[in-house]
């Protein structure tokens, strides 16, 4: 067994947008753990939605075996996790950043928790306010792309402070093995980032011009039949979203990705 595993985790990030499959997005240290160490190429999401797919992943079952079929559910405490495993194996288990645990059990096997979760832990769920000038920002909702571009929130301090803890546990670690997963959440709030990445555009990223994006991304939407995207999605493209929202978006989203690469600092 290896002696230490790090598992690095991020929000609802394509692992296309990253400089091994992109040559638009650098992130060369990224790119170095990817080849020095492990890369999941071979896997998916068992759930579209964060919270079951995050206890599918941890438990080794699909969300019709846990019982967790919405975010706002509890894992038993009771229900074995891969960090029990890693416990009893003899390994020292840390988690590091969200997880969205709801509930008092906050650790389902981790021994220890370096930075407590931003999401609020309670079963049935509860409104999340990160930013009182950033409500409503954390979905797929039209203030997202009327906000989209430069900026910060509480949100990418917490990622920091996940990294920052997590490089320190390493760099501190007097012990025998250990395993770290390190959770890091800003990417889910994609459409705002510290700076904006101007070098990027639209065209040059995905070879379509701005209407091509706009007419694909409306068809694929229309398409789908589902009444929540049809009905509720802000991210219409033929309602009221100029070309230049649609842009902010690519170079945002795009340079979150990049933000990534700041693991080693």
């Amino acid at each position: 067994m290896p002696k230490h595993i790090i598992l690095i985790l991020s929000d609802q990030h394509n692992p296309n947008v990253s400089g091994q499959h992109d040559s638009y997005v650098c992130t060369p240290n990224l790119d170095t753990l990817a080849e020095q160490g492990t890369s999941f190429s071979n896997c998916y999401c068992p759930s579209p939605l964060c919270v079951l797919s995050r206890i599918a992943m941890l438990t080794g079952q699909l969300p019709s075996k846990t019982g967790i079929i919405t975010n706002q559910q509890a894992l038993s405490s009771d229900t074995a996790t891969f960090a029990y495993g890693l416990g009893i194996a003899g390994y020292e288990t840390v988690l590091c950043g969200r997880m969205h645990f709801n509930g008092p059990d906050q650790r389902h096997g981790f021994q220890q928790s370096l930075v407590g979760d931003m999401t609020p832990m309670i079963v049935g769920g509860s409104d999340s306010n990160h930013s009182p000038t950033l409500t409503g920002t954390s979905g797929q909702s039209r203030v997202s792309v009327e906000k989209s571009g430069a900026g910060n929130s509480n949100v990418m301090v917490y990622d920091k402070a996940v990294r920052d803890a997590a490089c320190q546990f390493i760099e501190n670690w007097d012990g025998e093995q250990f395993s770290q997963i390190v959770r890091r959440v800003v990417v889910h709030y994609s459409l705002l980032k510290s700076w904006v990445q101007t070098r990027l555009n639209p065209v040059d990223m995905a070879g379509q011009s701005v209407k091509d994006i706009r007419s694909i991304v409306t068809t694929l939407v229309h398409d789908s039949g589902n009444p929540w995207l049809t009905g509720v999605c802000c991210i219409n493209m033929d309602q009221n979203v100029s070309d230049e929202q649609i842009t902010a978006i690519f170079q945002t989203v795009y340079g979150l990705r990049e933000e990534y690469n700041d693991i080693k600092k």
